[in-house]
């Protein structure tokens, strides 16, 4: 094995509670892993090759991690201190190369930090949708008959049949 060291590609997304990253790497070896609420460690072998990387997160992180061993990735589960979002996973620039989005399971802001008053609200938009979609589907004889009897059963306008 030579001295030279590698930097992996990098996967990352998020949600309101974790940082979800993934390393692509096929059959690593001698992984070793170190996190802290500010930094992340990482170092493997792949091929006979070695891999790692260094960097201080964009925002804090509780020291809790969970990693998981698949064939061609090595997921790592960070457990956000605060729920907010985060611009990106770091801030240093040498690995912009070496870091992108995990489109796969990647969760919009708006989805992410709906508050539950919108959420409520996007419901009752919703319902009221619903309502609007069945009154032009046929339903307006239902709303033609309450009329009629809002005004003391008396058919005013022609829309009771006798």
């Amino acid at each position: 094995m030579n001295n030279l060291t590698y930097i992996p590609n990098i996967l990352w997304s998020q949600n309101e509670e974790n940082i979800s990253i993934k390393v692509i790497l096929n059959d690593s070896k001698d992984l070793k892993i170190n996190s802290n609420n500010s930094s992340i460690n990482f170092n493997c072998t792949s091929n006979d090759k070695e891999y790692n990387f260094s960097f201080v997160l964009s925002k804090e992180i509780q020291s809790e991690d969970k990693i998981n061993i698949h064939g061609r990735h090595i997921s790592i589960i960070l457990k956000k201190k605060e729920p907010i979002y985060w611009e990106k996973l770091t801030e240093d620039i040498k690995f912009k190369n070496f870091i992108k989005i995990d489109w796969d399971t990647w969760i919009n802001v708006e989805d992410l930090y709906l508050s539950e008053e919108n959420k409520s609200n996007e419901i009752d938009n919703m319902e009221s949708m619903m309502r609007m979609m069945q009154n032009m589907n046929g339903d307006s004889n239902n709303k033609e008959k309450e009329n009629c009897e809002l005004n003391n059963n008396e058919c005013l306008s022609g829309c009771c049949h006798p």
